[in-house]
């Protein structure tokens, strides 16, 4: 969600992703270059489809738990 080229990318998961989602928004819109992966099912655990959903510009990563 948000920047196909984002150098920032928050990974997040429940409800929180809705407000994350909201500033991301009013971020693009700004031109910053921002994402989320909002993970929806984290068992069983597969590194190779979350760093397919993180974009390869992606310079920092956040996890919010």
């Amino acid at each position: 969600y948000g920047a196909p080229d984002a150098d920032r990318v928050i990974i997040a998961m429940g409800s929180v992703t809705q407000a994350i989602e909201e500033a991301i928004d009013n971020l693009v819109a700004k031109g910053e270059k921002v994402g989320l992966v909002a993970v929806h099912l984290y068992r069983p655990f597969s590194v190779k489809h979350l760093l397919a959903a993180v974009p390869a510009t992606a310079k920092r990563i956040a996890v919010l738990d």
